[in-house]
């Protein structure tokens, strides 16, 4: 079954509610929606940011509750599924692995649910960052080839796996407040984080321009000209983030 909700509004509320929630502080990607105050709740975008940028790709999850659906055979019971973009279309995936393994947290984020009123419950119950899975592309790793695959997983998030030929994935964080905290902790201990990770957002932007470049030349060449009309080094980074790579930019006051 197809989500009844978008993947604007699903990112949108992922997005509110961790800078209402979790020490989180959206970065407008426009402009003209800073000016006229809808998005970032006044937030001035001058003012030099002090935390750790996190890259969320959004995904939509589609429920699969028949048991002639595809994988059904492996879980036993309803499962969920989201997409990943085919290589030949699309280098997204090696983007955003290529950006984590630079020092970045990046995930693939999509929902434990599918319908309106879940949705709606979510929403004003706060809940919904905490149902939702949150998945590294360095755990799902390199795709095999460029055609179509997907994640499947389960509601408990005990079952997730690399399809077509399914490939079970090792996780390292499930959203909550603590977890979260272990997460940052952990991750700032890594040896790419120590290596490759940037403190200043021009080191940070000039590093993400790098990787858009080394995976799609001619993207690159088309989108620089754009950004470089922007002399805010903040907004600027965010907008690459969601024009070259697909991700929202949120920062973690650690």
């Amino acid at each position: 079954m197809k989500p009844q909700f978008s993947e604007f509004t699903y990112g949108y509320t992922v997005v509110e509610e961790l800078t209402r929630n979790y020490r989180f502080t959206a970065v407008p990607t426009f402009p003209t929606l800073v000016e006229e105050g809808r998005i970032g709740g006044g937030y001035d975008v001058q003012v030099e940011m002090q935390g750790l940028p996190f890259f969320l790709q959004f995904k939509r999850s589609d429920y699969l509750s028949r048991s002639n659906a595809k994988y059904y055979y492996i879980f036993g019971s309803p499962y969920y599924r989201f997409c990943l973009h085919a290589l030949r279309y699309s280098q997204q995936h090696n983007l955003l692995i290529h950006l984590e393994r630079c020092g970045n947290p990046v995930f693939y984020v999509a929902p434990k649910f599918h319908t309106n009123l879940e949705m709606h419950n979510n929403y004003f119950g706060r809940s919904v960052a905490r149902n939702s899975i949150w998945l590294a592309p360095t755990e799902i790793g390199n795709l095999p080839d460029d055609d179509e695959h997907s994640i499947c997983f389960n509601h408990s998030e005990s079952q997730v796996y690399l399809c077509s030929e399914p490939k079970p994935v090792e996780r390292r964080m499930r959203f909550n407040p603590d977890a979260l905290e272990r997460y940052v902790s952990l991750f700032k201990e890594r040896d790419s984080y120590h290596r490759f990770h940037r403190d200043s957002w021009k080191e940070l932007y000039d590093q993400m321009l790098h990787i858009f470049k080394t995976h799609d030349e001619s993207g690159f060449r088309k989108l620089f000209r754009y950004l470089d009309e922007d002399e805010n080094i903040i907004t600027k980074t965010a907008r690459l983030s969601r024009l070259a790579f697909g991700a929202d930019m949120v920062v973690y006051e650690s």
